[in-house]
C-alpha cells in the first residue's frame, strides 16, 4: 500500500470540503415563493434589515458584525485579528452569513447571484486597498443589533 493510500484511510486526512460545502448550503435561509414578491419592492437596505430581523445573527455573526462596526476601513486580515482569528477567516464568515440570507437580499434573483456578491448587501469593499466598510445606512441598525 502506498503512503498516500494509507493516509487516505486515516480520518484526519480525508477530504472535508464536500461535507463543508453541503453543510453551508444547508444553512441558507429561504422564504416560501409567495413571500418573496413583497420583498422585491423594497430597497436593498430595507431587505437587509428584514433579513436580519427574520433570521437574527448567531454569536459568530454578531462577532463578524461587531468587528466591522468597530474597525471601519479595515482589511480582512485586520478584521480577523479583531475577532481573534487567523488569515482571512473573518471574510469567510461574512460571506457565509450573507449567503445564508441571499434569498432575502435578492428575492427571485438569488440563484443568479454569483458567489461573493452577497457581501455587497452589507459592506462596501475597496478592491484597490482591500478594505471593508459597513454601508452607512445600515450602521445604526447593526449597532443596535450587536449591542
Amino acid at each position: 500500500m502506498s503512503p498516500m493510500a494509507f493516509l487516505r484511510q486515516m480520518p484526519l486526512f480525508r477530504p472535508f470540503w464536500p461535507l463543508r460545502r453541503a453543510s453551508i448550503e444547508g444553512l441558507r435561509f429561504t422564504l416560501p415563493e409567495t413571500d418573496r414578491g413583497d420583498l422585491q419592492d423594497l430597497a436593498l437596505t430595507d431587505r437587509v434589515r428584514n433579513a436580519f430581523e427574520t433570521d437574527p445573527p448567531n454569536p459568530t455573526e454578531i462577532q463578524v458584525l461587531r468587528a466591522l462596526l468597530e474597525n471601519p476601513g479595515a482589511t480582512a486580515l485586520e478584521l480577523s485579528r479583531a475577532c481573534g482569528w487567523i488569515g482571512t477567516t473573518w471574510q469567510v464568515y461574512l460571506a457565509t452569513m450573507c449567503r445564508r440570507r441571499r434569498d432575502l437580499f435578492w428575492p427571485g434573483e438569488a440563484a443568479a447571484a454569483e458567489t461573493g456578491i452577497e457581501i455587497t448587501a452589507i459592506a462596501e469593499y475597496d478592491a484597490v486597498s482591500s478594505r471593508f466598510r459597513l454601508h452607512d445606512d445600515l450602521d445604526d441598525f447593526f449597532r443596535r443589533m450587536v449591542a
